[in-house]
């Protein structure tokens, strides 16, 4: 599925707006970006810039995130602040976050997890609580029920 392009050369424009430190219209112009092309992106900027990218996300952080290469991850997570690293990961799938809280020292999970709503920090523990590379570890919790008899318009909402 071909992504669609918001600007001729969005790099230049975001890194316009982030050299004159225009940060309202740096957030609305990775808004209208899908998060992996704002991926790419991240790609082509330096390490602070991709930090700062990375904080004028907002909610959508999980998304990019779980575009990114994960020696980027890693990088980003590494340089993150401990609020910041809490907001990631609470924006993160439940499948995502539990890839990514595998990967970190257990003091750094067990902070994290007591930041999360209950929810979403008991998931993880399911999750987590799957022994490492089973299917069970990955898989996502959030599903979707379908009767046979709903026509496609239940089944939607």
């Amino acid at each position: 599925m071909a992504r669609k392009k918001t600007a001729s050369n969005p790099i230049d424009l975001l890194r316009t707006l982030l050299r004159s430190r225009q940060w309202h219209p740096a957030r609305r112009a990775l808004a209208e970006m899908h998060p992996a092309d704002v991926g790419d992106l991240l790609a082509t900027l330096d390490d602070q810039e991709q930090l700062l990218v990375f904080r004028l996300l907002g909610a959508r952080k999980g998304d990019v995130f779980a575009y990114l290469p994960a020696e980027r991850q890693e990088h980003i997570l590494v340089a993150a602040e401990p609020a910041q690293l809490a907001e990631i990961v609470e924006h993160l799938s439940a499948d995502d976050r539990t890839r990514v809280l595998a990967a970190l020292p257990p003091e750094v999970v067990h902070a994290l997890l007591a930041r999360l709503p209950l929810s979403e920090a008991r998931s993880s523990l399911t999750l987590l609580s799957y022994p490492e590379d089973t299917a069970g570890r990955f898989m996502t919790p959030e599903y979707a029920s379908i009767r046979p008899t709903m026509t496609a318009a239940e089944a939607l909402d």
